[in-house]
């Protein structure tokens, strides 16, 4: 789960990231960025998904969590100020 999430982040990096930031950060720092943002997400994931299933959770349970983590993490739609 943690590769796919930094794949998916890679290409936020290359947007969002650098757009926020006026293009300051090197690409070695937007790497680091969006690899933190894909490992904090798969925490979070992992801690719902404890919180809800116990020891007994399974990697499945991981992906139900993705949504609410992310929401928790940088906020929705709505938002306008991102949690991290």
């Amino acid at each position: 789960m943690g590769v796919s999430l930094l794949i998916s982040c890679h290409p936020w990096k290359e947007t969002d990231i650098r757009e926020s930031h006026d293009n300051s950060l090197s690409e070695t720092e937007l790497a680091a960025l969006a690899a933190y943002g894909a490992a904090s997400i798969t925490r979070t994931c992992s801690r719902l998904a404890y919180q809800k299933k116990g020891r007994g959770l399974q990697a499945s349970d991981l992906s139900l969590e993705v949504p609410t983590a992310f929401n928790l993490l940088f906020g929705d739609d709505d938002s306008k100020e991102p949690k991290l």
